[in-house]
């Protein structure tokens, strides 16, 4: 989904895209999810992650039974890593393009 707007000046219509990774929402979803915390919203990511991870190995871990355990542990790892590389990315983004916290938070981000 793309975000149409026009320029003050000139009347152009442009188009913005989300980085990658990242979608916009319309503005009714919006309001709803910007009630949560950022903690919220990145324990949220970490569950989409580890159930992504999970549905990708979950042969590995029923074929060798004695690195189950291990693999089950990794999969959460690696989820709660991603989310935290995909937290950090989106407050960086922010900073950069500078906008506010008030309109725009991280966590706004993290839920797609």
């Amino acid at each position: 989904m793309r975000m149409a707007y026009k320029c003050a000046q000139c009347g152009e219509t442009n188009q913005v895209a989300p980085p990658k990774g990242f979608a916009l929402a319309r503005t009714d979803e919006g309001m709803a999810f910007n009630k949560q915390s950022e903690a919220q919203a990145l324990a949220q990511t970490v569950k989409r992650l580890r159930h992504t991870l999970e549905a990708k190995e979950a042969r590995m871990v029923t074929q060798n039974k004695k690195s189950g355990s291990i693999l089950k542990e990794n999969i959460r790892l690696r989820a709660e890593n991603a989310a935290f590389k995909r937290a950090i990315e989106a407050k960086k983004v922010l900073r950069v393009a500078r906008i506010p916290a008030s309109s725009l938070s991280a966590a706004y981000l993290l839920a797609y």
